[in-house]
């Protein structure tokens, strides 16, 4: 059954003769032998996400500001943990009305699922770190330009939306603290007034 496991299995990770046979014995019935291996088959070693509010994101004052967020999650052969890491990018430039929205946001998170062991499903919590460049313009004399970082935690659910699991629905809420450091700017001369196609800081 280990030879069988091995040449089943097709993950480049490596995983320990001692590991696999220990999680052979625990199982009590066939049933629950071909379970797992079903299970280790299949198992799915990087998620890729795709986040849907950022596809329809409003900003007041601004208008509709979508943007692109990449997630990858990494789940381990055992255990409850898994690891996240995110990249969010906009790039609106709205030259002819003094209007920006430029983000770049990379996130790190580690989740703790409550059912773990291969199948990471249904409840988890969640911690995060984020570090973000952003540039901001509303108008002619409303701009700002800066930098900050985050942490939080959160609490989220998910669900599996096929047998094997490959495609999922997730929930989930978070509550963190965000601090940044920015610089104002306008468009134009400050001192003469002159519009001269420049934007002073």
């Amino acid at each position: 059954m280990t030879k069988l496991l091995k040449q089943k299995h097709k993950n480049p990770i490596k995983v320990k003769k001692q590991q696999l046979c220990d999680r052979i014995n625990q199982c009590k019935s066939l049933k629950e032998l071909k379970e797992w291996e079903r299970v280790f088959s299949y198992h799915p070693v990087l998620k890729d996400d795709q986040d849907w509010d950022y596809d329809f994101f409003y900003m007041p004052n601004f208008g509709k500001a979508f943007g692109m967020n990449v997630q990858l999650e990494y789940y381990p052969l055992t255990g409850h943990y898994t690891y996240n890491a995110g990249f969010t990018y906009t790039n609106h430039r709205h030259w002819e009305d003094y209007q920006f929205f430029q983000i770049r946001d990379l996130r790190l998170e580690l989740r703790r699922y409550f059912v773990g062991g291969g199948e990471f499903i249904g409840p988890f919590l969640s911690a995060y770190a984020n570090g973000t460049f952003y540039g901001i313009g509303l108008s002619q004399t409303k701009g700002w330009e800066g930098e900050g970082g985050g942490a939080g935690i959160g609490i989220g659910y998910t669900c599996k939306l096929n047998r094997k699991g490959s495609l999922r629905l997730e929930f989930n809420a978070e509550f963190g603290g965000f601090y940044t450091e920015y610089d104002p700017y306008i468009y134009g001369n400050p001192i003469t007034g002159t519009k001269d196609g420049l934007y002073y800081y």
